[in-house]
């Protein structure tokens, strides 16, 4: 059979089985063909109709004294007629004379539809033609009339017509499978959900509300949701059909989900860059390539990297249709040789090529991309440091055209982000390593010893420490104490005991040690507090101060000799002029002397790096140091003379005036902090060290005083501080979370396998011995995925909370119609024997509030309520207006809350102990408290243990609202 055979048969088929009428007339008007529906509808034995003419027939049949139609035109109309068993019928008869391609007559076709139920139908609706008019023809759903036994259509509103994309008459007899797409009408589950959607219509349900998919005439679809009735006329059972396009909801709910798998792939990725060492980027970047290019089913994503002279690019990671390999081709690309695609991603933009053909042809990388690569569409986003730009990502398909878009746009600048953050991250460790060398190399050159101790030991000394005590690299390890001489040890040991219980920040001090050769030096000490290897460790820097010390002792012993000298010589002069003037000589030698050892004291005092300042036993400046004068900017001759008070004025005079009276009144040595005033202007924090010094007779003679500017070591401590506890806070919300969440997922996921397992191993054997406890663990998977998702919905509801996404409607609202819906709701979830014993006490029905807040406040009370209540427990539920507030009251007798956990009881995830075993997941408090506060209400509580809790809610009344 050939083509043409096919085609001709085909056609017969349609025709036969079409569902409407057909006749085919010769030019004569007699009857050359009548397909199945025009023997059915004039009950007449197949074939028995051939060779007849139509005008017989029709005036046989009809009822009224028109005249049959004029076939030879085109022409439509309704007409009735009485078939051979009597009854009457209504038909639509349409016809077109056809002519061959000779213009010539050959004969004419007649379409004829039965629309006996049209008309029965539109004239029992037009008994109140007013009434039809305004809901029928005038509402804006589609409204449909359906004969159930038939299962046709019988009459629509123009609604529903617009809806098909036709006319009504079209509509008309339609079948319903007819107006749905064959697959999807033909799919099981959809028959299931149309056999219970009818089955609850007939067991007494007005309506039921069903989503299908139609087809309409131009073979596009729709979604709608359709309200079905029922109701009987003349002994038929009518459907009626409300349906409401729903296409564009669907589409939002499509693109809504796409939206949230998309921020769930980011929240992944972002998470995996968090926390992620260094060492291991290359292989999270390829991971996060396969992730972003499996999910948008891409061929190809791949990550780049200029050069760190900015004069050449390379890949740096690639994923390729599950593999990662190498683009070789694409490696030590010199930057000038594509400069449009840099100037692009230097100004921040997405480039976006959907077509092959689109790709711009004026540098290298385009004749790569497009003569080895073969890419169909491509899609590069800049990653940037600042205004730096560092590399490039990239999104490409090899076969498929991809329609970028303004949402592909922000899901690439937010990967460019985090993959930028963890490059800047790598690139600062580098840092951060060179800077830990260079610091070393510092350390080790500088002629000040460091140690660091731990435990009492050396754990680092640098490389003047180890040659200073002659120990060398066998000094860590040693304990610090023992090279101290025994005079300072209990100095030492007190001094290091304080740093590390924080009763002193830092201790000076000059100790006296003991070489490996058994020798003795001087050294003046500093000792602190660190944090070194992630513990706790006090550090130690000194200098050698042997020399100072020995011109220290030769002073003390010239003046020991002189004052003897003075002494033999006054004795002498009562005798001997001669020795007087000899011992002058050797007096003026001994001044001499001490003349030059002051000299080097003060050419030490003022070549100390430290600020010094001494004042005299008159309270006045009797000098100061260079260093004392490039802080301050105060000269050493204009401040000689002058009133200590009179040389501290300014915004922090009191601190210094107070330090230095106490010295001048107790005596001793004090350490403080305190606040200055640099000679730039600038606020610093220095240590203060000071001292007083005393005469022969124990008599105050002076204060000597220095500054240690400590201010870049108190901002660094701030920050550690202050990062310490940002990272104790996010640990502590992250553990909460981790904790509320494995519990609440884990035990519902376990309900879900168990039944689920259950099911599967027993298979047809459940249902045919115990039907009960097939439904149960169906009836258990249900409630388990419920929870589920109610749990999922608390934390989107809280995230939106938190980040002020969600939106605050207030409008007038039924506060007793929402209580109702609510204790309708929650009436399934009630224990055994368990009663809400609800009253309402207002002087008004409605008030102003956001009716889906409003429902989150009451329902999460009550449902704790009910779930921390035993059986046959009374739950006391009241809403009354006091004063200018709505107060919602809801008490029990449960289990209560314990004390000690009431204050954390509105922190989201927190559960008490008590109630562990009980499923929740610790947000409903939450959402509650940040409900009523966008309310500008407020919340209170009491509760005892074991005893019961009420909760009272208060939410303003505001004026006018009624």
């Amino acid at each position: 059979m050939n083509s043409l055979e096919n085609l001709v048969q085909f056609n017969k088929h349609v025709i036969e089985n079409a569902d409407k009428g057909i006749i085919y007339l010769d030019v004569s008007d007699n009857i050359l063909f009548a397909n199945k529906y025009i023997y059915n509808l004039f009950e007449a034995e197949e074939g028995s109709l051939e060779r007849e003419s139509i005008n017989i027939i029709f005036q046989n049949l009809k009822v009224s004294s028109i005249s049959p139609p004029d076939f030879k035109s085109k022409s439509s109309f309704n007409f009735e007629i009485k078939t051979r068993s009597g009854s009457k019928k209504s038909i639509k008869i349409e016809s077109e004379y056809i002519k061959d391609g000779d213009n010539k007559d050959i004969g004419s076709y007649v379409f004829i539809w039965d629309i006996t139920d049209f008309i029965s139908v539109s004239s029992e609706i037009k008994e109140n033609e007013q009434l039809y008019n305004l809901v029928y023809e005038s509402a804006n759903d589609g409204i449909c009339i359906i004969d159930q036994d038939k299962d046709c259509l019988i009459d629509c509103n123009k609604k529903t017509a617009e809806l098909f994309g036709t006319d009504r008459e079209q509509l008309l007899s339609k079948k319903i499978s007819t107006l749905t797409p064959k697959e999807y009408y033909n799919d099981s589950k959809n028959q299931d959900r149309l056999k219970t959607a009818l089955a609850n219509l007939e067991e007494g349900s007005k309506t039921v509300l069903l989503e299908w998919v139609h087809e309409r005439f131009d073979g596009t679809q729709f979604f709608s949701e359709i309200s079905i009735s029922k109701f009987r006329s003349k002994n038929r059972k009518l459907l009626i059909g409300i349906m409401r396009d729903v296409s564009e909801r669907k589409l939002n709910e499509e693109e809504i989900n796409h939206r949230i798998n998309v921020e769930r792939m980011i929240s992944s990725i972002s998470s995996r860059f968090i926390n992620l060492r260094t060492d291991k980027l290359e292989m999270e970047f390829h991971w996060a390539l396969k992730e972003i290019g499996r999910f948008y089913q891409l061929d190809k994503s791949s990550l780049y990297l200029y050069s760190d002279n900015y004069k050449k690019i390379n890949c740096f990671a690639e994923w390729r249709k599950d593999n990662i390999e190498a683009a070789s081709k694409l490696q030590n690309l010199n930057v000038g040789e594509f400069n449009w695609w840099t100037d692009q991603l230097l100004n921040n933009q997405i480039i976006r090529i959907s077509n092959k053909s689109d790709f711009p042809n004026r540098d290298k990388l385009s004749e790569l991309i497009n003569g080895n690569c073969e890419y169909s569409s491509i899609m590069i986003s800049p990653i940037k440091d600042g205004y730096k730009l560092i590399g490039f990502w990239s999104l490409v398909s090899f076969e498929k055209e991809v329609k970028w878009n303004e949402y592909n746009d922000t899901l690439m600048s937010i990967i460019g982000e985090i993959f930028s953050n963890a490059l800047i991250k790598r690139k600062q460790e580098n840092v951060i390593i060179e800077s830990e060398k260079r610091f070393r190399t510092l350390v080790d050159t500088t002629s000040s010893l460091i140690f660091i101790l731990q435990n009492e030991k050396i754990v680092f000394a640098n490389e003047a420490a180890k040659k200073s005590v002659s120990y060398g690299s066998s000094i860590i390890d040693f304990p610090l104490i023992d090279i101290i001489h025994k005079d300072y040890k209990s100095f030492v040991e007190n001094s290091i005991t304080k740093i590390l219980l924080g009763k002193e920040k830092t201790i000076f001090g000059d100790i006296k040690t003991i070489t490996l050769q058994g020798s003795f030096k001087w050294f003046d000490f500093n000792a602190a507090k660190i944090n070194y290897i992630g513990k706790e460790a006090v550090i130690i820097t000194a200098n050698d101060i042997t020399a100072i010390k020995e011109v220290e002792e030769k002073l003390i012993n010239y003046n020991e000799k002189l004052e003897k000298a003075i002494n033999d010589k006054t004795e002498e002069l009562k005798g001997v002029n001669q020795n007087l003037i000899d011992n002058n000589r050797e007096l003026s030698i001994a001044k001499e002397n001490l003349n030059n050892q002051l000299k080097l004291l003060e050419i030490l005092i003022d070549n100390i790096p430290i600020p010094l300042i001494i004042f005299g036993a008159d309270k006045k400046i009797l000098r100061c140091n260079k260093s004392f004068e490039v802080f301050t900017g105060d000269k050493n001759d204009a401040i000689i003379g002058m009133d200590f008070e009179l040389a501290y004025i300014n915004e922090f005079a009191d601190q210094y005036i107070g330090f230095i009276n106490e010295l001048y009144k107790n005596g001793g040595t004090r350490t403080t902090e305190l606040s200055a005033i640099n000679h730039h202007g600038e606020y610093r924090t220095v240590l203060a060290f000071g001292s007083s010094f005393e005469n022969r007779d124990g008599k105050n003679e002076g204060v000597i005083l220095t500054y240690l500017d400590i201010t870049e070591q108190k901002k660094a401590e701030y920050e550690v501080l202050k990062s310490l506890g940002k990272q104790k806070e996010l640990n502590s919300l992250k553990t909460q979370f981790i904790s509320t969440a494995s519990h609440e997922l884990r035990t519902p996921l376990t309900t879900i396998l168990s039944s689920a397992d259950y099911l599967e191993i027993l298979g047809d054997k459940i249902i045919k011995t115990s039907n009960d406890k097939y439904f149960e663990h169906i009836l258990r998977i249900q409630q388990t995925v419920k929870h589920l998702t109610e749990m999922m919905d608390d934390l989107l509801t809280l995230n939106r909370t938190e980040i002020g996404k969600i939106e605050f409607n207030p409008a007038s609202v039924n506060i007793s119609l929402i209580c109702d819906k609510i204790l309708f709701d929650l009436e399934a979830y009630k224990k055994v024997n368990q009663h809400i014993n609800f009253s309402i006490n207002a002087n008004h029905t409605n008030y102003y509030a956001d009716k889906t807040l409003i429902r989150l406040i009451i329902s999460n009370l009550l449902s704790n309520a009910i779930k921390y209540s035993c059986n046959e427990c009374e739950i006391k539920f009241s809403v009354s207006e006091k004063g200018n507030e709505l107060e919602i009251c809801i008490s029990d007798n449960g289990m209560g809350i314990a004390e000690h956990d009431q204050k954390k009881l509105f922190e989201p995830f927190f559960r008490s102990e008590s109630v562990r075993e009980i499923a929740g997941s610790g947000l409903g408090l939450s959402i509650v408290k940040k409900a009523v506060d966008l309310h500008g209400g407020k919340i209170v509580f009491k509760s005892e243990y074991k005893k019961g809790t009420e909760f009272k809610v208060y939410i303003p009344i505001r004026k006018g609202e009624f």
